[in-house]
């Protein structure tokens, strides 16, 4: 398949080709971890010269370690990374367009990708090889987000184009699929710690932002108006006390129902998914028009931390395996 999947990373995607690609080649570094003003370099990192040959691989030592999966979409690859450390670890190939992640209680890392078919790929932490691959049915065929419900160990998946998620009882077998007509697509989605899931994506008319909530426990996607109202669909998720939702550029609205209680701004632009780590209060976020991923505090905002600066080519999702 070779679908149009611009409504996935819009802003980027609106830059047009040519000017995308001169970005991304001048823009692609050597390898390296920023702090602050100092620059970390790190061994052995692939850079910009991958070949496609190559096969998936993670250093044994460094398995252990909490790590760090970063979806490279145009590269085809997830690269990781050790946590806080930032050390190239490995990467996985093979992929056809890597976007969302999200990871179990176990470690286990969700992967979503089209190749050929949309489908999403269950990594055990700090292996090589599926252990799972789970395709996303008709009439959708898209995989583009997932969210992994830590009450039950559910797998949702987001449906990309049309107005679907998909839920696999305990992260297998054949989904229970819930619509919405005034989706026209579906997006990112995230689970909240009572099990009630959030989604959001582009309104059926007019393509504008949309959100809705499937409650714990019931049958139907209920639809959400925000008091406050995000540029676009960007990444769901939960981040200890409220329902956190990205707008795809550098603002992040932290939510209870439809009440947006605070948001905090980052000096990223293209924002798509992002990773929060409540008890250490921080957030990983790549940017996919400055070709960095970047660590902030949380809910502080502001500038980053600390990014690796180098080796990525178009980094969009990323999600932290312990």
């Amino acid at each position: 398949m070779n679908r149009d999947r611009s409504h996935s990373i819009l802003p980027i995607l609106q830059l047009g080709a040519a000017a995308l690609a001169a970005m991304l080649a001048g823009c692609a570094g050597t390898g390296s971890v920023s702090q602050g003003t100092s620059v970390v370099p790190f061994a052995n990192h692939p850079g910009s010269a991958r070949p496609g040959s190559r096969k998936s691989w993670i250093n044994p030592a460094l398995r252990s370690k909490s790590l760090l999966y970063i979806s490279d979409f145009f590269e085809g690859d997830v690269l990781v990374y050790t946590y806080p450390e930032l050390t190239f670890a490995g990467e996985l190939t093979g992929f056809r367009y890597p976007e969302g992640e999200c990871a179990d209680s176990a470690g286990n890392v969700w992967i979503t990708s089209e190749a050929p078919t949309d489908n999403v790929a269950e990594y055990a932490h700090g292996g090589t090889s599926p252990i799972q691959l789970i395709t996303v049915p008709p009439p959708s065929g898209e995989a583009l987000g997932c969210a992994i419900n830590r009450k039950t160990g559910d797998l949702a998946v987001s449906g990309g184009a049309g107005d679907q998620i998909f839920i696999y009882h305990n992260a297998t077998g054949t989904p229970t699929t819930y619509t919405d007509s005034n989706f026209g697509f579906t997006e990112y989605l995230g689970y909240d710690n009572q099990g009630s899931l959030f989604v959001d994506g582009g309104n059926a008319s007019s393509g504008s932002f949309h959100y809705a909530e499937l409650p714990a426990g019931g049958s139907s996607l209920e639809d959400l108006t925000l008091s406050e109202t995000p540029s676009g669909p960007g990444n769901v998720q939960w981040d200890g006390q409220y329902v956190a939702v990205g707008d795809q550029t550098n603002t992040i609205y932290r939510t209870q129902g439809q009440t947006v209680i605070s948001t905090l701004t980052l000096s990223t632009s293209c924002l798509s998914q992002f990773y929060i780590m409540a008890s250490k209060k921080r957030i990983i976020a790549p940017d996919l028009c400055r070709v960095t991923a970047d660590i902030y505090a949380y809910p502080a905002g502001g500038s980053p931390m600390r990014s690796i600066t180098g080796g990525l080519e178009s980094p969009v999702g990323v999600v932290l395996s312990k």
